[in-house]
């Protein structure tokens, strides 16, 4: 997602699948983690996960996307 910051799908002990965002503390030196949900197969991790980036980093998706504006100039 850029700037040291990470959406990450990780499988539990448990079974279950957790979306989270890392960030790396550079300052620190640590990595946050903020979990956005906890679901119960991996389809539906990575469903959320494609969810998130499309709502939360529109902005970022113009600049990969084939079809960009920007591609034209």
């Amino acid at each position: 997602m850029g700037n040291s910051t990470y959406l990450t799908v990780r499988h539990t002990i448990t079974g279950e699948f957790i979306v989270s965002i890392d960030d790396y503390d550079a300052i620190n030196r640590r990595e946050i983690m903020k979990e956005l949900t906890s679901v119960e197969t991996l389809k539906e991790a990575v469903r959320y996960a494609d969810e998130y980036v499309r709502v939360k980093q529109h902005a970022s998706l113009n600049l990969v996307r084939q079809g960009a504006k920007w591609k034209e100039e």
